[in-house]
């Protein structure tokens, strides 16, 4: 359910007011006092463009919030410097609803739409970033339609008549304009909201046209069973995992090589909350054990996965795209998170290639609701195999970067262009192919290694070669074969190493050697950590014997 907005409590002249400090008219001169059939004027200078646009009101005490934001343009903000028409105290844009009807001095006017800042707010400015901070802001003004011709003159009262529609500010509209811009919820009440101006209201039915496909897709899905608010499904314990049993709800396809899937408690239970970054450990029919990314943040209801399918499968995705259906049941574990947020970041640079987009579904997701800044840099060959190409294409261009190479190399992220001039804080995160991740991790070689992250589910390119381990507290020592990681040995001999990823993202399984040379295959050690430290998940020995100080 959409969070609805805080009804204004009437006065005895109606919902709200402001005073009208100064004004402008159509030719964007000198403030003026006075304005005799102001109205009127702004309605005859409008009529052949928008009528939708007739004024545009910005509030006064925006410009002191921007005075201290930005103090190197401190004597471009004043009164007219956003192209308002109406400079006023009081009311804002969590005030103002669309559809509020104005009165101002004998002219009537009616909310329409947010104001959409553009480049030439940028080049008044010399700044290219002005236009997209005023949307995130979400101090962007708004404009009127007129109802009624009248007279109106500075200091007259601007007082909200009537109020149609309380639970949508301004704000809120903005919120779906720039940050939620797939949801569905929004887009259909949107488009139903009579006196939204014309510009806004196309913006969202393409919006909504361009995501119809997936609408349909969820609408064919089985209806999600209701389960109780308090009470998890149960769990089975195996080794050192417990499981649940989940039921396939539905599956979609998003591309010509991806899946995804919709899992509900097989019991009617509840599922554990996830946080965004996370994913699950799934045991196929086939009786293997994948990791795969939550493609979004659970409350408990469901969990979403999606599945590339690989051509070289070792069974994996193959039986997830062959052989399991809607109505089958598979087993999880909880949520395990080695690849979460930096809460402490202002901004993250997300890399994904391919099906490596799934954890960083989530993530927007996160980042969206909570207006923390990142971007987006998604490789794939084409529009046509980027899974979730059409949610992703919603959000905002400078969110989103696709990378389309069309198989030629020429075309590959320039990760060069793509990490210079970082903010020292920033976090980077990436997931994809082993090639991608390489490319990154080369990358960002000089940079902090706390600041940088990566997540693989792929099996690491195992060395063809046999070698020993041993134990140096105990002597004991085990033969690892050509297939066959350090760390299923040392399990295989009750050897407690603790574990997550599986993939050498997380760090969770590094243990200390002291002889031997180590073929290292993991994304998480710096060079002088792999003198001594390796990841037992999936690097190996490149010399016959390796002692483990375990």
């Amino acid at each position: 359910m959409l969070n609805q907005a805080r009804r204004a409590v009437p006065t005895k002249n109606g919902f709200g007011r402001a005073v009208l400090h100064q004004l402008w008219g159509p030719d964007r001169g000198e403030a003026s006092d006075t304005a005799q059939a102001a109205c009127h004027t702004l309605a005859l200078a409008g009529a052949a463009a928008d009528t939708d646009r007739i004024v545009l009101q910005y509030p006064e005490k925006h410009y002191a919030f921007w005075k201290a934001e930005l103090v190197e343009f401190v004597h471009l903000f004043g009164p007219g410097g956003f192209a308002e028409n109406l400079s006023t105290s009081g009311l804002d844009e969590n005030e103002v609803c669309i559809g509020d009807t104005i009165r101002l001095g004998s002219a009537l006017l009616q909310v329409s739409e947010p104001v959409e800042p553009g480049f030439l707010l940028n080049a008044r400015f010399n700044h290219p970033s002005i236009a997209r901070m005023i949307c995130e802001s979400k101090r962007t003004g708004w404009h009127y339609r007129i109802v009624e011709h009248g007279q109106f003159q500075v200091g007259d009262e601007l007082v909200i008549m009537e109020r149609p529609h309380p639970e949508w500010p301004i704000a809120r509209v903005l919120h779906f304009l720039h940050q939620e811009t797939a949801n569905r919820q929004a887009l259909e009440e949107l488009l139903k909201l009579k006196p939204l101006g014309r510009v806004t209201r196309e913006l969202f039915q393409r919006r909504f046209d361009d995501l119809k496909p997936e609408f349909d897709q969820l609408d064919a899905l089985p209806v999600r069973p209701v389960a109780e608010p308090e009470i998890l499904s149960p769990v089975e314990r195996s080794g050192n995992d417990v499981w649940r049993s989940v039921l396939v709800r539905g599956i979609m396809i998003e591309s010509p090589a991806v899946r995804s899937f919709y899992l509900v408690s097989a019991q009617g239970g509840r599922l554990p909350k996830s946080k965004p970054g996370a994913h699950l450990k799934v045991k196929l029919p086939n009786g293997l054990t994948r990791h795969y990314s939550l493609c979004s943040n659970s409350l408990g209801d469901e969990y979403h996965i999606a599945v590339g399918r690989n051509p070289d499968s070792a069974g994996g995705s193959a039986c997830l795209h062959e052989q399991v259906k809607v109505g089958d049941i598979l087993h999880i574990t909880d949520p395990i998170n080695t690849f979460p947020v930096d809460a402490e970041t202002e901004h993250h640079i997300l890399i994904a290639g391919g099906i490596g987009i799934t954890p960083f579904l989530s993530m927007i997701d996160y980042f969206e609701r909570s207006f923390i800044s990142y971007e987006l840099h998604f490789c794939t060959r084409s529009a046509k195999d980027t899974p979730f190409y059409r949610r992703l294409s919603c959000l905002p261009a400078n969110r989103i970067t696709f990378h389309h190479s069309s198989g030629d190399l020429r075309n590959r992220i320039d990760l060069n262009a793509v990490l210079s001039d970082l903010d020292p804080d920033a976090h980077i995160y990436c997931c994809g192919p082993t090639g991608l991740m390489r490319a990154v991790e080369g990358a960002t070689s000089k940079f902090d290694r706390k600041r940088v992250h990566f997540e693989s589910f792929g099996a690491a390119a195992t060395a063809q070669n046999a070698f020993s381990v041993k134990l140096e507290s105990s002597g004991q020592v085990f033969l690892v074969g050509p297939d066959q990681t350090i760390l299923q040995v040392l399990r295989d001999n009750h050897v407690d190493v603790d574990s997550q990823c599986e993939s050498g993202s997380c760090g969770t399984c590094i243990v200390k050697y002291s002889q031997g040379e180590v073929l290292h295959k993991d994304f998480v050690l710096t060079a002088d950590e792999r003198k001594s430290c390796l990841t037992v998940c999936v690097s190996r020995a490149a010399s016959d014997h390796l002692t483990l100080t375990l």
